[in-house]
């Protein structure tokens, strides 16, 4: 084994096996088949934390020790199991940009621990991606012309009543137990670049994943970001600080 890389010579096809790459804050894992190639983003901040659980009155150890003994056991449920039947507070998942790049051969994988910089093949075409060390943008490239990039945020539940309250068994939860409005996409022409980006309301703010696509001398770059915000306004700060100018990045190589 190569202590300064990690390589598969087959597809990767489960998540817990895809490439990392990351900075401690905005992250991403590389895998799936090549008509399908998954980049799953996150970022450290993006939580939906409404309906925290309350400390409640007298809520001690000593307390729970007095309703064991006169085995008040309802009221210890009451008390200090509801708040497991609540799906927030709750770190959210950004989302996944999902490339096609025109086939489903095999892709072999390669990430360079020293550079931090993840390389693919699938026959004649090359992509390379790395997520800059202490700035919140990741850069990819591909030396042709994509059949499809597509942004997709994850599934939640439909707005159907306001209760955040559910069953579940244990602490088995899932996204459809979060309820948020419809997701906005958008796509917007500035000279040879487009920007594609969703905007994802939650419960206390907005967030969602920004990526600038150019095509040039045959290849396609990609710069792409996710941020949050308490308004819309981070939609132009990811536009400015990340993607704008860092496609200049790729076009000199990375």
């Amino acid at each position: 084994m190569d202590a300064k890389s990690l390589h598969f010579d087959k597809t990767i096809k489960n998540w817990d096996e895809a490439l990392p790459l990351g900075n401690g804050d905005l992250g991403c894992l590389i895998w799936n088949s090549a008509d399908k190639l998954r980049f799953s983003l996150d970022k450290g901040g993006i939580w939906d934390c409404s309906n925290p659980p309350e400390d409640g009155e007298n809520s001690t150890y000593t307390d729970i020790k007095n309703l064991v003994a006169n085995k008040k056991q309802k009221k210890i449920q009451k008390k200090y199991d509801d708040c497991y039947s609540n799906p927030t507070p709750t770190k959210l998942p950004a989302g996944k940009l999902i490339l096609n790049l025109g086939t489903d051969e095999n892709i072999v994988s390669n990430l360079n621990l020293m550079t931090a910089e993840a390389e693919l093949k699938v026959g004649e075409i090359t992509v390379k991606s790395f997520i800059h060390a202490n700035k919140n943008y990741g850069l990819i490239s591909v030396n042709r012309h994509l059949a499809g990039i597509e942004i997709k945020n994850p599934k939640y539940g439909k707005v159907k009543k306001l209760s955040l309250k559910f069953s579940s068994k244990g602490t088995v939860q899932s996204l459809k137990n979060l309820h948020y409005p419809d997701c906005e996409f958008f796509s917007e022409l500035d000279g040879d670049t487009e920007y594609r980006y969703f905007v994802r309301p939650i419960n206390d703010g907005f967030y969602g994943i920004m990526t600038a696509v150019k095509y040039k001398d045959g290849k396609t770059l990609i710069a792409y970001t996710v941020d949050i915000g308490k308004d819309r306004s981070f939609v132009e700060k990811c536009k400015k600080n990340g993607c704008r100018g860092n496609l200049r990045r790729i076009s000199k190589g990375i």
